[in-house]
This record gives C-alpha cells, structure tokens and sequence, in this order.
C-alpha cells in the first residue's frame, strides 16, 4: 500500500462521511440523496426507475471549486433539482457549502462556514439542509441558504465536536444524530431539542459513524453498539460487538439484522501521523452482523485493511457490499456471512457502493468509477474520473454525481427506467398477530401496466403506534387493532388495511386419562376447547392409532367460543393389562398442541364385597363411638378405594385406601351423636369410590335417653389476695351447661365450648371465705353438683424509702413527716404513719409520754426514751427505744412495729426500702 500522508488521511476522513436518502414521511421525491446512506438505514440502495441503466451513464457536467479549495469533498446530498456540497482549504480558514443547479453544474448559492469541519454529515429534511459544526447543528434554507435555525453546543462539547460533529439522520420527520463525544440527540425540523442524553462516559471513543432508524429502533455506534428508543433515548440494550466500536464506518440495516465494521483494536498505526517516511500497516477491520433484538453476533467476517464510509445492503440478492483500503470490493451472504465474490479494483477504495439495480456503482482512488454486477462481481464498465474519488456515488432524477479529492462534483446522466404509475399491494386486509412478523409485497405497474422489477418502495404504518415495517415490507405489529400499511415511490402509493390480534392460543385440556378400560366396553371423555380470540379457529385433531378417536376431528370454533368434543377409547387393539400412552397432534391456524391420552386394558373383575348396611342400636345422646368394617377386593389385581362420608355426623379415617389381589382392608368410622335426635333412628351415608364405580354403606344409629348425670372437674383453686370476684373454670365428660348457686342467687356460666365452661362469681371482701355450689347440666337433663371453696385473704402492704417523705400503702402515696432515717443502724419510723397505715388506734400521753396502741387482739404500750415495752401484758426491750423527731413527732424502730403488728418485714440495702406485708385470713 501507499503512504499515506497526513493531508491525504485528513482528505479521505473528511471525505468520507456522506449522509443518504430519506425515507421520511416529508420526502416525496423517489430520486434524491437526502442523507447518508440514501434512507434512514443507510441502505445503500438508489431506486431502480431514477436510471435505467448505470452501465451506460454519459458524463453531463463538472463543477471544479476555487483554486484555493483544494481540501475535497466532505459531504455530498442532492433534493429538488439541486446537489449540496462542502469545501475547505488546507489551512481550515476557508470553509464553503455550495449549492449546486443539478441540470448544469452552476452554483445557485453558496455560503461561508464559520469553523474548520472534520468528519462530518449533512441531511435534507422538508426544504432545509441539516449541517452539524463544533459549533452545533443548524437549518439552512435549501433555496437561499440563509439560516433557519440553530442549536448550540454547550462549551464543553465544543472541542469533542471537532472530532464528534454532529451526524444527522432523518426518520418520521425528526433529525437524530451524535451530538458530542458520547452524546446523542434528537431535534424536531424546526430545530427544537426532544431529547439529548449521554449514552457513555468512556473517554476513548473512537467512533465516527451516524445512527441508523429501522423497525423502530435507533442504533448508534460508541464504546458499545447501542439499541434506543427514538422517541425519548431510552437504552433497550448495548453489546460490546468486538472491540469497543473504533473505526470510521457507519452501520447499515438489512430487516432484522445490523452490519457493523470495527476496527482491530491491536492496529497502532495513528490516522492523523505526518511520518512520510513511514510506510502505512495495514489496520484490519471484522464486519460483524448483529441481531437487532438483543444486540447477540450472528456472524463475523475479517478483513485486510479498513473500511472507511460504509456497506450497501440488497434485499434482492440478500447481499451485503463494501470496498477496502485494501483495494478490495467484496459481496458477502448477509445471512451466513459467507463471502460470495471480491474483485481487486486498482487503488483503494474510500467511499461507499450504490446499488442501482442489478449493478453496484463504487468510486475508486485510481480515478475511475466502476459499475460492477452484483451477483457476479464482475466490471461491466468504468468511467474515469481523473481523480481520486472520495464520496459514495450519489443519485438525483437521472444523474449520478461523484466528487473527488481536489473538490470536484461529477454529474453523469443516464436514461431513466420504467415511471412508476400504481403500486399493487398483497395480501389485501390480511389479519396479522402482535409481535409476529408478517410479510408483505408490492408489484409496481408502470405507465403502461406493466410490472416493473426490482424497484424497492417505502414502506409505512399508518398510525405508526401499531407496529414498525422495513424497508423488504416486513410487518412487526406491537398491539391490538386497526392500521395501514402504506407502500409508496415518490409521489405514487397504495394501502392495504390491517386487523391485529392478540395471538393467543386455543385452550384445551393436555391430558385425557381413561384409567382402566375394561374388555369390551367403549368409555369416553369429553374435553372443551375454547377460543379465546374474536376471529373464527379452524381445528384439526390426529392420532396415529386407531383405538382413540374424537367427534368432531376437526371443525371450525366461533370467535370467543368454544367446542365440545368427545374422545372415545376402544381396548380390543390393546395389549391386556399394559398402560398405553400416545400423544394426539392438535394444530390449528395459528399454532398447535399436543394431548396426552392414557389408558391401560383390563379384565372385567368381580365387584368389591362390603356389608350392606353398619346398624348402631341403644346409642346414648353424646356417645363417641368408633366401629370397623372389612371390604373384601375378590378381583386378581390391586385396587385404589376411597371411602367418604356423606353426612354431618359419621366420620371415616383413611379416604384412599390400596387393596391388594385377592384381599381385604378394614377401615374406621367414628359416629357422634351430640346432634342426633333421641328415641330415633338415623341413617348416614358412606360413599365407596373405585375404579368401576361406587358402592354406599348405610350407617343405622337407634339412639335411647341418657339417665347418666355428667362428670364435671373444677380446676384447682389456690388462695387469693384482695379480690372481688373469681371465675370458676371446669369441664365434663359430655356436653353441659353449668351455673354457680350461693345465697339463693344463680349465676349462669360461659360455655367456651360443649364441654368445658367457666362461672364468674363474686366474692366477700378479705379476709373471707366463699362457698359456692356448682351445677353442670348435660342435653339430656342428668345434673351434677359440687362444693366449691374460695379463700379470700385480706394482705396490707406498706413501703417506705429511707429518707424519703412518700410512703405507699397498698400501691397509692401517702404523704409522711418525718422521714424514716437510721439511728444506730437501726431504722427508725414515724409511729403514727405507720399505725394509720395498718389501721391501728394510737393514744400518746404528752406528760407520761406514754403511747398506748390497739391493733386486733393486740395491746402495746411504750415510753419515749424507754427501752421497755409491754406487748399484750408482757414487758419486752425495746431498742434504739421510741424517741421525739424534732418534728414532734414520735418514731419507733420499724423492725420492732413490724414484730408486735406480726407483719412480714424487708429491706432492700441498695435502694434503702422498707416493705411491710400483712396478711390476714379469714
């Protein structure tokens, strides 16, 4: 290869981004280059009526810049009889977009840029042209070129905009593009911002390629391969196809697939280095294809050296084109990968191929433009250009145009081909499921009806909220309901209306399990099968053996209906005793199933033995009552039984029971007979369930009056302290009720439940002792009665706290004076507090200084500062002995008070509490 110096890197990056075609739903014209690519998928492809033939293109015009622009050509778009172009010289001072007469290569205006460009785009959307600087991106008038609008970049993304510069494609009338390094951005035609979103914060981007729109997705190529949502930006996925994305290439889109070129991350050769004396390294790039649902490689094709603009994609022969710096151009199976041919051209290869047809027009550093067929890889012809051409070939009407690196625009005119005048689309008002793609056609009819071939209409659904179509006319509904598709060339279009439905299948059983067929009998089953959706379902059922069958096979279901069918079993094919499976094909319109049928083949045997009727005489009223019985399986075989009982009362244990061959099982019944009327006979029902049907037991139970009185239980009671009332808790051995009798009042009790009850009574103040008799009463009115003793004691509990002025008495606050305090480690207390506390009657005689107190049966008599005291007549010590507190009032020791009042004393040292307690008895 060549050197390539740094002008000439710099001339073909700057040359090689050229924005395509627009299949937007402002375009009208089915011949023009409004972006890169020529639509929003970057497809590559011209519409095969602009020329009939490319192999026999005459050249028209020339257009050649100032002598001092001698930088080339960055970007090239045509619309409307005229070509855009952008020029700029060596020193990045002079920077011109030309607006050029398609019929005669004359400049209709053009316009000074304000800054240096690299590596940008333009777009055409309405009648503006859509051109991205460091500076932002703009709307230029297409006839004036004066401005229509601009958005400008914030001060940070100026400088990552020189390389980054904005790149716009068009879809549904919005401009998407990169906007800054690791940005992207969506803007409506009037230059408003709808969104604008950092989609990486890598710093080492290397990326240069516009987004592509297709199924209603937007993908961008950055660090990552990203999947958006066009209306707000929102990420559905991103893959790391390979090597974080560096490389020049845009992407393009083939239905549901992606083409994206990478760069070998392990090349170090620098694009920008000003070494001439260094010889270029080739720097491989791998095409690698995506699937757009989940960004997952279906495929990878490595080549030589670079790939610099982009790929054209050809639905018709299903063939992805691309040229090399390697001097290459190759055709590739878009669904294997696989390379179908590459033909070696004289230089290498910057811009991008264009179909046309069934021949690929690619320009070529050696100044040729060659027409290649598409399926052979052949050259057909050339055209020299005199230059090294640096532009994918672009398409207005009948012209191609090409532009060099000297600057120069190239019109060649060809003959035009068939005028599409209607467009035929089939199927007509299909009905299609949501997610499920549907393909549809279009046959393009000329002026004289005759179908023309090969031409690729636009295609789109009308409201679009219902699905996305491609551009090979596959259909992707998202929801249920009514639309149109709409296929259009230029001005010329035709629809077809489309209903969608939830595809949701039929609904039907998946097993049919006859159990045991017995010898010569035919069982059947019956199953429905109901259609959830509201269009008619056609049905079809197939069983490869001939002893299952249905009625009807098949047949067609209403919307929203349903259908029985009966399946019918015959065993004489059958094996004896062998369990049969077979799975019978279900398919219907929309999809299929499969139903599992079972059966096994057997003798017909002896029915079970069991009593006829279980008779219960002299049954008492609240009788539990268990009783066995035997069934006797006479048959040469297992079987699975399941007794159930069918009335309230009777009870059996074990429902499923096994009986082996020739044997007899015993099972249990539990009868109970609270509820059962007396002097009555009852009949209950036992279900015996088995293979080959059902056998009923009566159960007889003759009740008689119970004379038996209940036993009852009284649940210990202990002594209590202080309380009012009581509940009295007991149980019987049947159902009763029960009531407590005292002082000729009856007190009825609570029945927790038929055998136990609880009776609250109430209680004489402490100290005390209650009797009460209780009586327990059964359904049949048998009684019981018993004594029960309540002890009711009377406790007086007094606490004080060393130094402090609140006594409790019984949990409530009395206010004490003085405070009890310690004397010779002894703890001494206000007398009269203490008295009054625990009811006791005290008398102090001031000139004796005797106290006298009375409590119960209890006398005592003591001096103040005497150490003896007379206790019911006895003299005992008293000590340290009673004193006056300076308050006046006399304190004891307490010790010596809670002795004499036989009251039980504590003393907590940590928190210096006194506790008195008395307890008295009744």
């Amino acid at each position: 290869m060549k050197k390539i110096t740094a002008l000439s890197i710099t001339l073909f990056v700057l040359c090689s981004i050229m924005p395509p075609a627009i299949k937007a739903e402002n375009e009208q014209e089915g011949c023009a280059w409004t972006m890169f690519g020529g639509d929003s998928e970057h497809s590559g492809v011209a519409q095969d009526y602009c020329i009939d033939d490319v192999s026999m293109l005459k050249k028209k015009w020339e257009f050649k810049p100032p002598e001092s622009e001698i930088i080339g050509i960055q970007s090239l778009v045509t619309s409307k009889g005229k070509v855009f172009t952008i020029t700029e010289d060596l020193e990045f001072s002079k920077i011109n977009m030309h607006c050029l007469r398609s019929s005669d290569g004359g400049v209709a205006w053009s316009k000074q840029l304000e800054v240096p460009l690299l590596l940008t785009q333009m777009a055409i959307l309405n009648d503006q042209l859509i051109f991205g600087d460091p500076l932002g991106i703009r709307g230029f008038s297409t006839k004036s070129g004066g401005i229509s609008w601009k958005y400008e970049a914030e001060l940070e993304d100026i400088f990552s905009m020189i390389i980054h510069s904005p790149k716009p494609t068009i879809y549904n009338g919005k401009i998407y593009t990169v906007f800054g390094q690791g940005k992207m951005a969506c803007f409506s035609s009037s230059g408003d911002r709808i969104w604008l979103d950092k989609i990486t914060s890598n710093s080492k981007i290397e990326s240069y390629s516009s987004p592509i729109i297709s199924n209603n997705k937007l993908f961008v190529l950055m660090d990552n391969l990203y999947c958006l949502q066009p209306s707000n930006g929102r990420e559905n996925w991103r893959s790391f196809v390979g090597n974080g994305g560096t490389g020049f290439t845009n992407i393009s889109s083939y239905k549901d697939k992606l083409i994206v070129s990478l760069k070998d991350k392990t090349s170090s050769q620098d694009l920008f280095a000003n070494d001439e004396e260094e010889e270029d390294k080739p720097t491989p790039n791998t095409v690698i294809c995506v699937d757009q649902d989940k960004g997952k490689t279906i495929w990878k094709y490595k080549t030589q050296d670079d790939i610099f603009f982009g790929f054209a994609v050809d639905q018709d022969s299903g063939s992805v084109f691309f040229g090399c710096i390697d001097s290459k151009m190759y055709g590739l199976d878009i669904e294997t990968g696989k390379e179908k041919w590459s033909l070696e051209l004289g230089e290498k290869i910057i811009g991008s191929p264009t179909i046309f047809g069934k021949y690929i027009l690619v320009g070529c550093y050696d100044g040729n433009l060659y027409c290649i067929n598409k399926l052979s890889g052949k050259v057909i012809t050339k055209y020299a250009i005199g230059g090294p051409i640096s532009t994918p070939p672009a398409v207005l009407d009948n012209l191609v145009f090409v532009a060099t690196l000297d600057g120069r625009v190239i019109c060649f005119e060809g003959k035009s081909g068939p005028i599409p005048t209607s467009i035929d689309i089939t199927p007509k008002n299909p009905t299609a499921f949501v997610n499920e793609k549907f393909q549809f056609e279009a046959t393009i009819l000329d002026q004289d009806g005759k179908k023309v071939i090969g031409l690729q209409p636009t295609w789109k659904v009308d409201p679009p909220k219902f699905g996305t179509i491609d551009q090979f006319g596959v259909f992707l509904p998202s929801e249920r309901g009514n639309c149109n598709i709409i296929a259009s060339i230029g001005k010329v279009s035709a629809s077809t209306n489309v209903e969608i439905f939830m595809k949701q299948p039929l609904k039907f059983t998946d097993m049919l399990d006859f159990g045991e067929v017995e010898q010569d009998t035919t069982p059947t089953i019956e199953f429905m099968v109901k259609n959830p959706e509201p269009y008619e379902a056609k049905f079809k059922i197939t069983a490869k053996s001939k002893w299952i069958t249905f009625d009807p096979p098949s047949g067609k279901i209403d919307p929203d209906g349903s259908i029985t069918i009966k399946a019918t079993a015959n065993p004489e094919t059958l094996e004896m005793d062998q369990l049969v499976t077979e799975k019978v094909k279900f398919e219907y319109n929309y999809g299929e199933g499969e139903i599992t049928i079972q059966a096994r083949k057997t003798y017909n045997p002896p029915p079970l033995l069991a009593p006829k009727e279980i008779e219960l005489t002299d049954v008492k009223q609240g009788e539990n009552i268990k009783k066995s019985f035997q069934i006797i399986n006479q048959a040469k075989k297992e079987y699975k039984i399941s007794c159930k009982s069918a009335t309230s009362w009777l009870k059996i244990a074990g429902e499923e029971i096994t009986i082996p061959a020739d044997n007899e099982t015993t099972c249990d019944l539990e009868i109970s007979t609270s509820s059962l009327a007396l002097t009555k006979t009852h009949t209950g029902i036992i279900l015996v369930k088995w293979p080959k049907g059902e056998l009923e037991l009566p159960v007889k139970v003759t009740m008689v009056k119970d004379v038996t009185p209940p036993k009852i239980t009284i649940e210990k009671i202990g002594d209590l302290i202080n309380q009012d009332s009581y509940v009295i808790m007991g149980s019987a051995d049947e159902p009763v009720t029960a009531k407590a009798v005292f002082g000729g009042i009856e007190i009825n009790g609570r029945q927790d439940n038929p055998k136990t009850f609880a009776v609250t009574v109430p209680l004489k103040p402490a100290p005390s002792k209650n009797v009460f008799k209780v009586e327990a009463t059964d359904e049949s009115g048998n009684k019981t009665a018993i004594d029960v003793v309540i002890i009711n004691i009377a406790e007086k509990k007094v606490e004080l706290v060393v130094g402090s002025q609140i006594m409790m008495v019984d949990g409530t606050e009395v206010q004490i004076n003085p405070p009890p305090y310690i004397k010779g480690g002894t703890t001494m207390v206000p007398l009269r507090a203490i008295a009054d506390a625990f009811g006791a009657e005290v008398n102090y005689d001031a000139k004796t200084k005797s106290i006298s107190i009375k409590y119960g049966q209890t006398r005592i008599i003591m001096t103040v500062n005497k150490t003896e005291a007379i206790v019911n007549g006895k003299r005992t010590k008293v000590s340290p002995p009673p004193e006056t507190h300076k308050t006046g009032r006399v304190t004891v020791p307490f010790r010596f008070i809670a002795e004499v009042f036989r009251a039980e004393v504590s003393y907590d040292g940590t928190t210096k509490t006194i506790t008195l307690i008395k307890q008295t008895r009744p």
